[in-house]
């Protein structure tokens, strides 16, 4: 529809000269026998302006239709490689969620204790990609493996023990981290955690 309305505006432009031209030959005819020789040239004169005007205008109503196209063309894009660079990083935030837990069920194997600073980077891992089906499902698993490492332990003093480089920076990370999980169960035996902490805190 714009293409056949610039087309139509092309040929009013034309028209309109022309008839610019033929009125003016024969309003001011400059005669030397039959042949009215300025008359012509500014007609032609007049013809090769209209032209130019009318060019200018198709080329600019054509530039402004390609930035638009453009700019529709790079916005689809855009939100195209947003929404895959998100499937990669969730994909990645499971690959590397499936690697704690593998240590931690690993390590829990053994010990409950040393089982749980992987469960909960697990999980850390994990919050990242929970929209993800694929990844609530796992978050599901991790939850219930780390409630049970946490059961599973004899005391706060054996997890403390077990966990490497605890400290006050940790332990908030950790607060954090089951802030988001929100579930009572866990924040409980944070607090716990937080008050044996404190008792060997010189």
């Amino acid at each position: 529809m714009k293409k056949i309305l610039q087309i139509l505006a092309l040929l009013i432009c034309l028209g309109g000269g022309i008839c610019g031209i033929v009125a003016l030959c024969i309003k001011e005819p400059r005669q030397i026998g039959d042949f009215d020789y300025l008359g012509l040239l500014v007609g032609i004169l007049a013809l090769l302006v209209t032209v130019v005007i009318t060019w200018q205008i198709y080329t600019l109503i054509d530039t402004q239709k390609l930035r638009k196209d453009y700019e529709d063309l790079n916005g689809k894009l855009e939100s195209k490689y947003s929404a895959l660079d998100k499937k990669l990083q969730n994909n990645l935030n499971i690959i590397s969620a499936k690697r704690y837990y593998d240590q931690g069920m690993m390590m829990g194997g053994f010990n409950p204790a040393s089982g749980i600073p992987y469960m909960l980077t697990a999980i850390g891992e994990i919050l990242e990609a929970i929209e993800n089906p694929e990844g609530k499902e796992f978050y599901d698993i991790i939850l219930g493996h780390l409630k049970d490492f946490i059961k599973d332990s004899k005391s706060m003093s054996e997890i403390i023990d077990n966990w490497e480089i605890l400290n006050k920076e940790m332990l908030n990370n950790v607060f954090e981290l089951v802030i988001k999980i929100k579930d009572q169960e866990l924040i409980e035996w944070y607090y716990n955690l937080q008050k044996e902490f404190d008792k060997r805190s010189p």
